[in-house]
């Protein structure tokens, strides 16, 4: 039985390790300190408890073997001190946390009142060690990032933040949480920023001095002898440039791409903005990062109407737009009003909507397919084409099974055929020799190389690391090794177009006309992607040359790679190479300061107000003690009918009037049926997550959205807010007035 116990005691050290060295290859922490940490974890367990039945039954060979497993626990805080990061062991008292784990299993061999001595000792000479090195966290980049993958560790570290949280707002003073404000909720990390109020709300670099919009600037880089070009940008969802033969794949996926692109630019390090549809999509039509795309989340999610979009502003310039899209694009987006004149929507729906996508182009990309749409006026045109192959979930394409067995393989070369069919069509009306193509994917696709698969999940390299070609009338090939974002495509096509960026919004993403056209470098600016967009967004990365950090908004989490040396992120450079995470880390916090939070502060200056609109219904009632509702109106997007399948939406605008002392407040949207049923219903604190009601001055009026999803036979339902005593009946969806984006 002694015998028994020792191996299960071994072997489950042994798996519980090769688990957590398993785990943390996946998670890019250091093998060996998570094998090492969950060693210790298991192995103080499990040799008290072989120590134990080992003396109680007596046999000679458990006892020598319980004692060489003790043995064995004793030296592994040695193993544990040596796999630690040097930044680790330089903490002040770090030993003492290893010395007293080395003194625990020690102390099952005593009895009585010596055991709950050295016990009782042990503890608190781990506990003061601990602390201290809690204290020092904040100090060195990289210290409670590297600890909190360490097994035993970990919960320790989350309960002393949740100990020394003592204002609640989710950050702890202590134990790496990085609150600089601990007794004021307000102020914390990941708080959004409001400028020139004198206070640092995000504990990051101070209070941000002015969140004035930093345009991209105009190149002049127009194309020679193509004034004003045509353009067709055309997405292809999810796909990856290593599955591309034009990216050097060994099978033939693209081979229509390759051809119509083979005087082409190519950009090998192109990034999305965001790891999804919808916030890449946005991010591209505003040539703004994600955190600079303004949206109304609470409740369905909108892309909200004071956004200008490209579109739009080339319409205004004398361009001819139109678009195809997926149905679930646009729904994701909020059904708004993208801008376009013409627009088709197709079914995404599996299995093949690459053929319904490729229809809906001919009818609406110039030349227009033949009796379908009217003659169209002279004058350059803007078209949007986005193919939904290779999205998940996968398809067998027989047409394509001679290029791979892989189902996303015939999915890339369906969305190739496709690109070809369109491209072909345009060389024989001869379009194609004064028209820019730009070709490049919403976002990347994970295969489970860290752990997830798709996409949303995360922002590796795998998930947002893009194609982009560029073609121009008249180009020569050229390869640009630089990273960039997507996000730069409409002020790339605005300067090749002629057109001043400053009056378009304006977008902030840096043009790359003079890299497509050779006519100059490309600028040096971080590029800035997201994933989880939400509030907060869960991740963020920065690529800044070769190295990439991967951060959470807080600055609390973070991991550091060297993209040149490390192309598939298996590496975490934390713990290994302190200058260039103290650098990345100040990267980090230079774009949650100056985009991230100058952004939030333009939103906050939207939403605060001196009084409600003329238009507002309803009010005044008070809320609470120092809250006072003012009234509210709605709009929706898109005229009623149009589209029965793609559901409207409805953008609720709620005022109120904050005075000094006033604290949380809840009220609710809601839409109500003829019979006066709640159907649908929106509630919650105000103001938005992100904002703490303490940053808006006393006497100022504060603005709160919430948003509904309505489908047509829906809209003779009612929208309600109620607030307080106060009940306002704002209409029906029908009656209500239509959002004009962009205007």
């Amino acid at each position: 039985r002694p015998l028994a116990w020792a191996a299960a005691a071994v072997g489950a050290e042994g798996g519980l390790a090769w688990g957590a060295a398993h785990f943390a290859r996946h998670h890019a922490a250091a093998p060996a300190l998570g094998r090492a940490g969950v060693g210790l974890a298991a192995g103080l367990v499990l040799a008290a408890l072989v120590v134990r039945l080992g003396r109680r039954a007596g046999d000679p060979a458990g006892v020598g073997l319980a004692r060489a497993a003790l043995a064995l626990q004793v030296v592994t805080p040695g193993v544990i001190w040596l796999a630690w990061p040097g930044h680790v062991r330089a903490q002040p008292l770090a030993p003492w946390v290893l010395a007293s784990a080395a003194l625990i299993p020690l102390a099952t061999k005593l009895r009585g009142e010596r055991w709950r001595r050295l016990l009782l000792a042990t503890l608190a000479f781990g506990a003061v060690g601990f602390a201290g090195l809690a204290l020092a966290l904040p100090e060195v980049p990289g210290v409670a990032t590297s600890l909190a993958r360490v097994g035993p560790v970990a919960p320790v570290l989350r309960l002393g933040q949740a100990l020394t949280d003592f204002d609640h707002d989710g950050a702890a003073a202590w134990f790496g949480g990085r609150d600089c404000a601990p007794t004021d909720p307000a102020r914390g990390p990941g708080r959004a920023e409001v400028a020139g109020n004198g206070v640092d709300d995000n504990c990051l670099l101070g209070d941000l001095g002015g969140d004035a919009i930093v345009p991209a600037r105009a190149t002049s880089a127009q194309i020679p002898g193509v004034p004003r070009p045509n353009v067709l940008v055309i997405v292809i969802d999810a796909l990856r440039p290593d599955r591309m033969s034009i990216y050097g794949y060994d099978r033939p996926t693209t081979p229509q791409i390759e051809r119509h692109f083979a005087a082409a630019v190519r950009f090998t390090r192109a990034y999305s903005p965001a790891a999804s549809t919808r916030d890449a999509t946005a991010s591209l039509l505003t040539g703004r990062d994600v955190a600079e795309v303004w949206w109304d989340r609470r409740g369905a999610v909108v892309l909200a109407p004071e956004n200008l979009l490209l579109p739009r502003v080339l319409a205004r310039a004398g361009w001819r737009t139109s678009a195809v899209l997926p149905f679930v694009a646009l729904n994701m987006m909020g059904s708004p009003d993208l801008g376009f004149e013409l627009e088709r929507v197709y079914d995404d729906r599996r299995p093949k909507p690459a053929p319904l996508a490729l229809r809906a182009a001919r009818e609406v990309v110039p030349p227009p397919q033949e009796g379908v749409m009217p003659v169209p006026p002279p004058g350059p045109w803007f078209s949007w084409v986005h193919l939904y192959e290779p999205h998940e979930p996968y398809v067998h394409h027989r047409r394509h099974a001679d290029v791979s067995d892989a189902p996303y393989d015939q999915e890339v070369a369906a969305a190739d055929a496709a690109v070809g069919a369109l491209l072909d069509r345009l060389e024989a009306s001869g379009d194609l020799a004064r028209t820019v193509v730009i070709l490049l994917a919403d976002h990347g696709e994970a295969f489970g190389e860290h752990g997830h698969r798709f996409h949303d999940r995360g922002v590796h390299e795998e998930d947002v690391r893009v194609p982009l070609l560029v073609r121009v009338p008249g180009g020569a090939p050229r390869v640009v090794d630089a990273p960039v974002s997507t996000a730069s495509i409409a002020t790339t096509i605005l300067d090749l177009a002629g057109v001043d960026p400053a009056a378009a919004g304006p977008p902030t993403a840096p043009s790359l006309a003079p890299a497509v056209l050779g006519t100059g470098p490309l600028p040096r600016r971080p590029v800035l992607t997201a994933a989880g967009a939400g509030l907060p967004w869960e991740q963020l990365a920065a690529i800044d040359g070769d190295h990439k950090i991967m951060f959470n908004r807080q600055l609390t989490r973070f991991q550091v790679y060297d993209l040149a040396a490390d192309p598939g992120e298996l590496r975490g450079r934390v713990g290994r190479a302190p200058e260039l995470v103290r650098a990345m880390v100040d990267v980090a916090a230079g774009l949650l300061e100056r985009r991230v939070g100058a952004a939030e502060s333009r939103l906050h200056r939207r939403l605060t107000h001196e009084r409600a609109p003329q238009d507002a219904g309803g009010g005044p009632a008070q809320v609470t003690p120092g809250v006072t509702y003012l009234g509210a109106v709605a709009r929706r997007t898109r005229p009623p009918g149009v589209l029965a399948k793609l559901p409207a939406r409805v953008i609720v605008r709620a005022f109120f009037r904050v005075e000094a002392g006033a604290g949380p407040f809840t009220y609710e949207a809601r839409l109500e049926g003829t019979s006066g049923a709640v159907t649908q219903r929106v509630a919650g604190e105000a103001p938005d997550p992100r904002f703490h009601l303490g940053q808006w001055p006393a006497g100022s009026v504060l603005e709160d959205r919430r948003t509904f999803k309505v489908y047509v036979p829906d809209e003779d339902q009612h929208v309600v807010v109620a607030a307080g005593a106060a009940r306002t009946d704002l209409g029906a969806v029908r009656t209500l007035p239509v959002a004009r984006w962009s205007e």
